[in-house]
């Protein structure tokens, strides 16, 4: 393998070389320094030429200029954790971007030149192993290629304070039009214009209120102007002269149009949920879909907690240690744009039956789709029903949603999950100690929250849904 003039294959022949001399597993990173700060040269040639190349259209030119300056900042941003973790993150760019079709086989084959490729290879056959005997379904576990998705049609909410600004100046100007002249309809529009303010707030517009209808200013009459609508409407039975400003043939028109501002425009959404598909290229980059703590090449996202157990400092192997083991899978969350979140998901046992364990629910914008009734009550369906159609299809009965995990060493008290998604009316109860079925390909656990925890959210339990389907 090689890029331009820089030959990849030595990251790999120094490797092994080592390994073969060393025959034990106490320093599997030989000559990292040198292989991680090549590797780092070869990204700043690789977004040299990226720029150069004058085939690209603008747009692609500059995504993936994007993707190779997050790889490079994430080598970086790594020079002070664990060297296994560096180490990963090396192997797995170097197949993901320049062998992208020896990704299956460093995941995959024990007989490979990698000897770390080696070992996940053997950890995810001990994993299919117990899997298996668990009663799983390995191959749909992999593989289950069903869809959720769910459709919204609902109702923008308005900016009530930036329509009512352009709009109380209008209703100053029409006041100042009547009075101007001592027109015997002011104090009329003055009581309606004092009653528009009064309800600035709890303002409702509908297109049927502004229809310009027999006997009324443009439409406005009725609902907005009822004192003045009732003041002409006097004047004219009584046979006195209706005189209206000529300012206010043109301030109604104004005003009708501002009021339709306050018109709720019909909004369609679309929310869907698949398994990601283990491609090193684009699924690197989930936990930067969602701004999660463990995205890539990010210097301001990195965990708040430091898990007991997990070998890191400030940056876990995270989104590569997931990549890398088929006993890891991911529920992807998109909307009508693209990938907006994921739910990370893993098997543990409980009293001897295999459990579907939803680690963690990060989505962009966070807290704001807890807050959402709307758009939180969405996802939560479409995601739940999605797991409920992919335990089904694995031969899993039991789905939980994660509560607490670890002890988290720097607040020094057992972690607490935060969910991007509504959990209120959702039923707690315990569990056995949530552990990992299958394990860890580097002995150490992964950045998993729910790891050791003993609270859960039910979602599916004996087959049987524990969730509103409201």
């Amino acid at each position: 393998m090689s890029y331009g003039d820089v030959k990849l294959d030595a990251y790999f022949d120094s490797f092994l070389e080592v390994w073969q001399r060393k025959g034990k597993l106490e320093s599997p990173m030989p000559d990292l320094k040198n292989r991680r700060d090549g590797l780092i040269n070869v990204i700043k040639v690789q977004i040299a030429d990226i720029k150069k190349n004058q085939s690209l259209d603008k747009e692609k030119l500059e995504d993936l200029t994007l993707l190779a300056k997050y790889l490079l900042k994430h080598l970086i941003l790594l020079k002070r954790e664990p060297e296994i973790i560096q180490e990963l993150f090396l192997q797995t760019i170097v197949f993901a971007y320049y062998d992208k079709v020896l990704f299956e086989r460093f995941i995959s084959d024990i007989a490979q030149p990698s000897i770390l490729g080696q070992m996940i290879a053997f950890h995810n056959l001990l994993v299919e192993e117990k899997f298996k005997h668990a009663g799983i379904n390995w191959d749909r576990w992999l593989s289950f290629k069903g869809e959720e998705g769910i459709d919204l049609e609902h109702f923008k909410k308005i900016n009530q304070g930036n329509a009512w600004k352009k709009l109380d100046v209008l209703l100053a100007e029409l006041e100042k039009g009547f009075e101007a002249q001592g027109n015997s309809l002011a104090g009329c529009v003055r009581k309606d214009v004092i009653m528009l303010r009064k309800n600035k707030n709890s303002l409702v517009v509908t297109s049927d209120d502004l229809i310009e209808r027999n006997g009324t200013m443009w439409g406005l009459d009725n609902k907005f102007f009822p004192v003045f609508h009732n003041g002409r409407s006097y004047l004219h039975r009584n046979g006195k002269p209706v005189i209206i400003p000529s300012e206010a043939f043109v301030l109604f028109p104004k005003i009708r149009r501002n009021l339709a501002k306050f018109i709720p425009q019909p909004v369609k959404k679309k929310f869907s949920v698949k398994l990601w598909k283990r491609n090193p290229t684009s699924d690197l980059f989930l936990g930067n879909v969602s701004n999660c703590c463990i995205a890539i090449g990010t210097a301001s996202l990195f965990p708040a907690i430091l898990l007991d157990g997990v070998p890191y400092k400030k940056r876990p192997a995270g989104i590569l240690d997931f990549l890398v083991d088929k006993g890891i899978q991911v529920a992807e969350i998109s909307d009508e744009s693209g990938a907006i979140g994921q739910a990370w998901l893993f098997v543990t046992m409980n009293k001897g039956k295999p459990m579907l364990v939803v680690d963690s629910i990060d989505i962009l914008g966070g807290n704001r789709f807890c807050d959402d009734v709307l758009y939180g009550k969405a996802i939560r369906k479409c995601l739940f029903n999605f797991l409920k159609r992919y335990a089904e299809e694995i031969g899993v009965q039991w789905i939980v949603l994660g509560i607490d995990g670890a002890l988290d060493k720097i607040k020094n008290r057992q972690h607490q999950i935060k969910h991007d998604i509504p959990t209120g009316n959702l039923a707690v109860l315990p569990t056995d100690p949530i552990e990992k079925l299958g394990g860890y390909w580097n002995i150490f656990p992964y950045f998993l929250e729910s790891r050791t925890g003993k609270l859960a959210y039910y979602i599916l339990m004996d087959g049987i849904p524990l969730f509103p389907v409201d």
